[in-house]
């Protein structure tokens, strides 16, 4: 739990009886390379820490597809954040373990009461929604603003930690085009090194 307790800590200066507070509501879930953490479709009322692995984000559009959210990996939050603050009953996308993962969860219901117990629980809340405004801003920016080659030199840039854990064809679905796009892109890059 040190992690996460390192990444509360730059967020808010809780003292002891906080952190115990806090902990209190704090589980863990082990997930293996393929399952789920929560569905499209399916009801979730729980945001989780990643302590370890890497989870991926992604929606399913009208023709199946897969439409990459996000990725989170160690020291990042997920959860179906909008879901939950909305009160929708179900998640809007779903989030599946990229490989084996080990997340440190508490219900949004907790979360809440944890928001009313103190002023140092609603500045970590505020702070955190401020930071997921921050990524989808940026993320939309990108879509919105930026050629192919632009986004993916972003994605090297923001994911250098991990990409070598992440497959060209999700790498693909994140920039929003198909993986012989992003092929032609990468050899493109290949030969202007060579």
């Amino acid at each position: 739990m040190q992690r996460l307790e390192n990444y509360i800590k730059t967020l808010v200066n809780a003292d002891e009886s906080e952190w115990l507070h806090f902990k209190s509501f704090v589980t863990t879930k082990s997930l293996k390379a393929g399952d789920f953490f929560f569905k499209q479709g399916e009801s979730a009322n729980v945001l989780a820490f990643v302590d370890k692995g890497l989870v991926f984000s992604y929606f399913i559009d009208p023709d199946g597809a897969q439409r990459i959210k996000k990725f989170s990996w160690e020291g990042f939050i997920t959860g179906p954040y909008s879901s939950l603050i909305s009160g929708h009953t179900t998640c809007d996308f779903s989030a599946e373990a990229l490989e084996n993962s080990d997340l440190f969860c508490i219900e949004y219901s907790d979360l809440l009461k944890l928001y009313e117990s103190s002023a140092t629980w609603q500045k970590f809340g505020r702070l955190i929604a401020e930071q997921t405004l921050i990524e989808k801003e940026i993320r939309e920016y990108e879509i919105l603003c930026l050629g192919l080659a632009d986004r993916y030199r972003q994605f090297l840039k923001t994911h250098e930690y991990i990409l070598n854990r992440i497959p060209q064809y999700l790498v693909a679905s994140y920039l929003g085009v198909n993986a012989t796009s992003l092929s032609r892109l990468r050899g493109k890059k290949a030969s202007t090194l060579a």
